[in-house]
């Protein structure tokens, strides 16, 4: 009697668990992200053993918005749009090279939300990936008159496939919430295109893209509101 009474409790506690937030009667959300990185290679390990830079890193900056309209409490339809900038510059062994690109985003994804708690949720957002982005290159060139000449390499950038982005919701009351991301796995396909103000002509470069990210630096820290 005593164990079919703890099989009754457990069984009522794991449908209370996979059907938590069942009354909360939601069905939008709105949020904003941002994420930034910095990435410093000049003292990098395994670069330094083919090449010393005196300036190798990067900085990448994203800020996107969200909306979602909830399908129930555990399954969400939305939609990302975002701003993405990054900068790099490299410096040594006769090359100088500065680097930028930046652009918009358009992420049609669905998520999919479990409850830990009243107070944290876990969510993997699966994303349709969509990208604008225009890429300005300064190069260098030694001259026969041992002087650097500086020229571009400019072109313009669409990319699109899928990513899987898992994170937490930190609840702070019934309607706002901290949330933390992380762009784990991707799977993107670009093709780069010349500009007619590039100095250095090109032929267009197509390119998949497989990543596994592994650095904590692609961590997005953003807020949400439901309603």
């Amino acid at each position: 009697m005593k164990m079919k009474r703890l099989l009754f409790i457990a069984l009522w506690g794991v449908i209370g668990f996979n059907c938590f937030s069942q009354d909360i009667p939601d069905k939008y959300l709105i949020g904003a992200s941002m994420s930034y990185s910095h990435d410093n290679l000049s003292n990098n390990n395994l670069l330094s053993n083919y090449m010393t830079y005196e300036k190798n890193y990067s900085n990448a900056f994203e800020f996107s918005g969200e909306f979602g309209y909830f399908l129930n409490p555990r399954n969400l339809l939305g939609i990302e749009v975002g701003y993405l900038l990054n900068n790099s510059d490299i410096e040594g062994n006769s090359t100088v090279s500065k680097t930028k690109y930046s652009g918009f985003s358009l992420n049609p994804k669905y998520r999919f939300i479990k409850g830990f708690s009243e107070k944290i949720l876990f969510y993997t957002d699966f994303k349709v990936v969509l990208q604008y982005l225009n890429h300005e290159n300064k190069v260098s060139q030694l001259s026969v008159y041992n002087e650097y000449q500086y020229l571009s390499m400019n072109g313009t950038e669409f990319k699109y496939g899928l990513a899987i982005n898992p994170g937490l919701i930190f609840k702070i009351n019934k309607s706002m919430g901290i949330k933390i991301d992380y762009s784990l796995i991707s799977a993107l396909h670009s093709k780069i295109k010349k500009t007619n103000d590039s100095d250095i002509n090109f032929d267009s470069v197509k390119a998949w893209d497989y990543s596994l990210n592994m650095k904590l630096s692609g961590f997005n820290l953003g807020i949400i509101f439901t309603y």
